[in-house]
This record gives structure tokens, sequence and C-alpha cells, in this order.
């Protein structure tokens, strides 16, 4: 696969997101949208809230109380986590984590992983072309 990023683009807000691309789907995040994610069937079981995704392209699929734990938060669907939501539950699971002296993510070897990609970004940035993650 290959990734792809710049620092700024021109127009966004805050465009920190993901698109996966696989022979069956897609989906596509951006946190502009927190709450929702974009998904694509290419075949197989196309129906998704109704709709033919094939006919229609993607399907936005919206957070609500049946996903863990917006519901904590929100106890009906339409009203939206927000940014400080999201922080409060990442602290949560954090010291949750240590509480139950469970491991929480990411750890040293997901940090070295996540460096590794950082580090090749702003070496592709300098040579202006692609490089390999190594």
């Amino acid at each position: 696969g290959t990734i792809e990023a710049n620092w700024i683009a021109t127009g966004r807000k805050m465009q920190l997101g993901f698109e996966l691309y696989g022979s069956k789907g897609s989906l596509v995040f951006t946190q502009e949208r927190l709450n929702e994610l974009q998904l694509y069937r290419a075949g197989g079981e196309t129906q998704a809230h109704g709709v033919d995704a094939r006919a229609n392209g993607y399907v936005r699929l919206e957070a609500g109380p049946q996903h863990y734990p917006y519901g904590q938060f929100c106890i009906a669907g339409g009203h939206q986590l927000g940014f400080n939501d999201l922080k409060t539950i990442e602290m949560g699971e954090f010291l949750g984590g240590i509480g139950a002296g469970k491991t929480t993510g990411p750890d040293f070897r997901e940090a070295y992983e996540i460096q590794k990609v950082v580090e090749t970004a702003i070496a592709s940035s300098k040579s202006r072309s692609w490089v390999k993650i190594g």
C-alpha cells in the first residue's frame, strides 16, 4: 500500500483522517466529521441502512448510543461526540488500563513503528520523492 501525507492542505480545517481501499470495499474517515464513517462494499452484501451502496456509492454510518462509549455521553443518536469527549474517553481507557494492570496502546513497539512512518514522511517531503517505509 501507500501512505500520502502533507503538512497542510489548503482549505482544510482538521483533515486528520484515513482512506482504506481493498478488493471488497473501502472506508473513509475524517476528524472533521468524527461521528461518521463512510463505507463502500464492492459486491456481496451491499445493503446498509436500506441503501444499495453499489447504486449510490458510499453509505454514511453515523455513531450512536449503540456504539460504546457514545451512549455514556449521549443517550440518543444525532447529538454527536466532540473532541473533548474523545480526550475524556482516551484518558478513561488509559487510566482504567493502568488500574487493571493491562497494557494500553500504543506501547513502545507500536510507537517505534509509528515513528518510522513519521521519519519516512519527513524524508519523502525533503527529497520530494516516494520513500519506502523501512
